[in-house]
């Protein structure tokens, strides 16, 4: 007898043995949006009540994600008030910045750093005046634009420093927006590691926007808030 292939069948111990090819059993419909889908193990997935709850979990999740997506949560310039705080801190490590102008200095309470009976021993002074400047959520979104813009490289350079000061200056609420020039900004080096970095006095006077941000490019380069080589002394002017 000889042996051979058989449409629809196969050979089982010399015969033929014909078999029906069961209909696709009715799984969940992966949903439209990219997710991982959830699915029914292989003995229930014939069970259409099973499949139906399958079918709404995998619609639930990608509503879920279709609402994510649309949050924009990796684009800070979007974000405001606490989800703005939530964003910067989870997503990139920067909480809200505590800025101050004026200084403050402590002197005394050192032994033998005072004449006698002047100071009390183990004390201090305090001297000079400081004021908290409200960071809002503009000047917030201005030092995470300077903190996390790679275009310029990580090359200190002249014109990386001028261009991350404009920006600062000019790109509110840390929206990237065209710039030709630097000009208002002028950057000079000095003996002793001292950067000065000068901002246009009459930029600065034309607006109460223009004063807010220049004293809080101050502040923060003051507080080393900003990212720059520690290598450096800086001071902003203007």
């Amino acid at each position: 007898m000889g042996f051979g292939y058989v449409d629809d069948g196969y050979w089982d111990d010399g015969y033929a043995t014909e078999y029906q090819v069961a209909a696709l059993p009715l799984i969940a419909t992966p949903p439209t949006q990219v997710t991982l889908q959830a699915y029914e193990y292989l003995q229930y997935n014939d069970d259409p009540d099973i499949a139906a709850f399958f079918d709404t979990y995998n619609t639930i999740a990608a509503g879920y994600l279709a609402q994510i997506n649309t949050l924009n949560l990796p684009i800070y310039s979007q974000q405001f008030g606490a989800m703005l705080d939530w964003v910067a801190f989870n997503l990139y490590g920067y909480t809200r910045p505590v800025l101050s102008v004026g200084t403050v200095s402590l002197s005394g309470g050192l032994y033998n750093s005072d004449s006698y009976d002047v100071e009390p021993y183990n004390t201090a002074a305090i001297s000079g005046s400081s004021a908290l400047i409200y960071v809002t959520d503009d000047i917030y979104q201005r030092c995470l634009l300077w903190n996390l813009y790679t275009g310029d490289g990580k090359q200190f350079t002249t014109r990386w420093l001028k261009n991350r000061v404009m920006r600062f200056l000019t790109m509110i609420n840390g929206v990237i927006t065209p710039m030709d020039n630097t000009y208002l900004v002028s950057v000079v080096f000095s003996a002793g590691n001292n950067v000065l970095i000068t901002v246009d006095s009459a930029f600065v006077a034309a607006s109460p926007v223009n004063q807010a941000t220049a004293q809080a490019l101050q502040a923060a380069v003051s507080a080393q808030y900003l990212q720059l080589p520690f290598q450096y002394n800086f001071s902003v002017v203007y």
